[in-house]
């Protein structure tokens, strides 16, 4: 079983990349956040949970050892596929999912597409027991990155109030390059930006 790959991007699709390790070229699905920050040429590693059926294997990519897990644990809920997990870390951060589940609050969960209310509720219920997991995790985020999370959460705020959803909201933050200004006021231009190319 393939648990970690080192390579070449040389290619980067909609829902995944194409690795070269040695002389062979990986299939990698990662989410969206993941392929943001991933451009044809990089030298990358990924964490990965390969996952083996019947008639395929998939591999599925992670940056940190926390986003596998988290993936791992989503998967584990009954009902729950590995792409109907991408699809979660595609449109809501690990962070809030993380913080969802602690909280016990599925409202998030809610407004992923495909995701019903009481897939949702099951998520959380199953999960609850690994909120001290998710705490310790979350704890372990630098504090410039729990000053983004926070500002971010606002940004979501302000975006809903503008007539966007919150999926819409924290796909586009997400998606907002590192070096966009700390500034909230120009993080919001920023995102009304991207979200305007969409239209």
């Amino acid at each position: 079983m393939i648990a970690y790959l080192r390579g070449k991007i040389l290619r980067i699709e909609q829902a995944n990349c194409v690795v070269l390790s040695g002389d062979i070229g990986y299939r990698i699905f990662c989410s969206e956040a993941t392929l943001l920050k991933k451009k044809i040429g990089d030298h990358s590693e990924f964490f990965i949970v390969h996952v083996v059926r019947e008639q395929a294997e998939d591999l599925y990519g992670f940056l940190t050892q926390e986003e596998l897990e988290l993936f791992e644990h989503l998967t584990s809920v009954s009902g729950i596929g590995p792409k109907t997990a991408q699809n979660i870390l595609n449109c809501a951060s690990p962070e809030d999912i993380a913080r969802a589940i602690i909280r016990e609050d599925a409202n998030i969960l809610k407004q992923i597409q495909g995701i019903g209310s009481k897939t949702a509720e099951r998520i959380v219920i199953e999960l609850k027991s690994k909120a001290k997991v998710f705490a310790v995790w979350i704890a372990s985020v630098s504090s410039d990155d729990d000053i983004r999370a926070s500002s971010d959460s606002e940004l979501a705020d302000a975006l809903g109030g503008l007539g966007y959803s919150t999926v819409e909201a924290r796909q586009v933050l997400q998606a907002l390059p590192k070096d966009t200004d700390s500034n909230i006021e120009s993080r919001l231009k920023a995102a009304l930006k991207e979200l305007g190319k969409k239209k």
